[in-house]
């Protein structure tokens, strides 16, 4: 198989936190860029790792919250956006919506990698309630562009992370919320470039996510003698995202165990995973063996669909 080339996009602040937290935990292969229209939210990374953009139209001093002023930087960084680009098979694109930069760069981002041919995926987290109405239709106006250019967009809800993680303190919150995107990032990557008893390549990730609308992606983990049913439920209960596997169409399961893992358990761990999702899910199947696994089981889940497959909002 040829070496899929990964490039990974943190746009705004909130895209910005995700590379930073990514950078602790590099894929060897992958870059990352951290882009922003504020010069000082970059000070501290490397000139490989980051990209400022809209230097005529803010300043650097950022948008304001302004989608639109967004939207010009990226318009007016398009040449060197493209450079950055270059090459890439997968583009992964990160932010935080409701502002002004991520909001309004990302979709440029995102025509800008579907013409260059690349696989687009977008990781995104939306407002907090208590951030206000304009800031949620920022946030809605920016996803509805947001769908028309990636393949497939896996979003985060704040509204999610406040019921979960209220009590918790708020940098451990954020962490959570990058650490899932992390998580989900590692998985797509691990699936593409670890070869495996039954290989998932990158045509297999293709044939999912390309041209669909909402993403779901978890991980679980099992032991015992239900190992398989507990690893399913974990990896479906990703209960931050804002979409859940109901209604999906389009699904690859990766199953991890050691040799000792049975066709039996196998078959039990798919047949769960379609009782769970309550509808026909077309999956593509996938095995690792792992003697370092005595009594576990990891299952990784990753789905997509669009609005006529019946995604279901947690």
């Amino acid at each position: 198989m040829g070496k899929v080339t990964i490039k990974i996009f943190g746009i705004g602040d909130g895209g910005n936190n995700v590379i930073r937290h990514m950078l602790q935990h590099r894929l060897h292969g992958v870059e990352y860029i951290a882009v922003n229209t504020n010069q000082l939210a970059l000070l501290q990374l490397s000139q490989e790792h980051k990209l400022l953009i809209g230097e005529k139209q803010t300043k650097g001093y950022g948008t304001g919250a302004d989608s639109l002023l967004g939207k010009r930087a990226a318009i007016e960084a398009k040449e060197e956006i493209c450079k950055r680009m270059k090459g890439a098979d997968m583009i992964l694109l990160c932010a935080g919506l409701g502002g002004g930069t991520g909001s309004g760069a990302l979709p440029v981002f995102a025509q800008l990698a579907r013409e260059l041919h690349a696989l687009t995926i977008a990781f995104v987290t939306l407002p907090f309630p208590f951030e206000g109405k304009k800031r949620m239709r920022t946030a809605m106006a920016s996803m509805e562009e947001i769908y028309t250019y990636t393949d497939t967009c896996i979003t985060l809800s704040n509204r999610h992370i406040l019921q979960h993680l209220g009590n918790a303190p708020i940098t451990c919150a954020f962490s959570t919320a990058n650490s899932i995107i992390q998580q989900g990032i590692q998985a797509l990557y691990e699936l593409i470039t670890i070869p495996v008893y039954i290989n998932v390549d990158y045509a297999d990730i293709c044939t999912t996510m390309e041209k669909q609308k909402h993403g779901f992606i978890g991980v679980g983990y099992g032991s015992g003698n239900r190992k398989g049913e507990a690893a399913v439920k974990e990896a479906l209960s990703a209960s931050l995202l804002e979409y859940d596997i109901r209604g999906l169409h389009h699904a690859i399961v990766h199953i991890c165990g050691n040799s000792d893992l049975t066709l039996e358990e196998v078959q039990e761990i798919v047949n769960f995973i379609h009782t769970e999702a309550g509808n026909a899910l077309d999956i593509i199947f996938g095995m690792a063996i792992n003697e370092n696994l005595k009594d576990e089981v990891i299952v990784t889940i990753l789905a997509a669909g669009d609005d006529e497959a019946g995604a279901v909002i947690r």
